[in-house]
């Protein structure tokens, strides 16, 4: 059984190849003789995990409908519990989080923006709820929506720039449809970026997809990924998924396959 992850497929056509890699099964590569990088986490990545552990339990109670005296002093926690837990290992820091202390001033500043501005414009009824649909004989489609309502999906992203995420977002829509739960009437990001300290934080944008273009945009990259996966797994050759050298994130620091005989394009 192969699972897609919702939240990888507007990786896919950057680098099919990178994208491979990553996704499937570890333990087959590996089987299959295949080298892989040590993976370390860039600070992006961690300190997206750790906001959404803030934004989560958030959403939870305004479900629950608790209310505290100091309701932001709990989500600071656990959204730096969270980023701590996940640098424990080691982190790549940018321009933007050189540091450990930077990085909780600003998951402190994107959940105090996201509880005052984005939180009341959402009635959740469910949060971080885990969906599965079978898309072909092998292959299943897997994401956990942010946060889900009557009439919409909302997703959070707090990177630098827009995240362009309307085909994980369209996914998104095809697991609550194959589950019964309705075709979404809106499918909405939360974008709140990460913003250097040395400027006021970025007021929070709501960007808002086309749900029928999402979905099909979704389906169509999901096929590609079947077939693709497919070709490989009757033949065991990388180069049934293609490589991208001309892309940004073509490069040892962002993708573990790169070096290896995985891609030998880039050894």
């Amino acid at each position: 059984m192969i699972k897609i992850r919702v939240s990888s497929l507007p990786y896919y056509a950057d680098c099919p190849r990178k994208w491979a890699r990553k996704s499937l099964p570890k333990e087959m590569l590996e089987g299959l003789g295949f080298e892989t990088q040590p993976y370390i986490p860039y600070v992006y990545a961690t300190m997206g995990t750790g906001t959404h552990t803030g934004v989560a339990l958030a959403l939870n109670r305004k479900i629950d409908g608790i209310v505290l005296p100091n309701p932001l002093d709990d989500l600071y926690q656990a959204g730096i519990e969270s980023f701590r837990e996940n640098i424990h290992d080691g982190v790549v820091w940018d321009k933007t989080t050189n540091n450990i202390n930077t990085a909780e001033k600003q998951i402190q500043n994107v959940l105090r923006a996201y509880y005052h501005a984005v939180l009341p414009n959402i009635e959740p009824t469910g949060v971080e709820l885990g969906l599965e649909a079978k898309i072909d004989d092998y292959f299943f489609l897997s994401g956990h929506m942010d946060a889900n309502s009557e009439k919409a999906i909302n997703d959070f992203k707090n990177g630098v720039r827009d995240p362009k995420a309307s085909v994980q977002m369209g996914g998104y829509g095809i697991l609550r449809i194959a589950n019964n739960l309705g075709k979404p009437e809106e499918l909405i990001i939360d974008h709140i970026p990460r913003t250097s300290l040395k400027k006021p934080q970025e007021m929070p944008k709501s960007i808002k997809y086309d749900v029928a273009v999402s979905m099909e945009e979704a389906k169509a990259i999901y096929k590609h990924i079947i077939r693709d996966t497919n070709e490989f797994m009757n033949s065991g050759d990388p180069s049934c998924f293609l490589a991208n050298n001309h892309s940004n994130l073509c490069a040892s620091k962002y993708c573990s396959a790169h070096g290896t005989n995985w891609c030998k394009l880039t050894k």
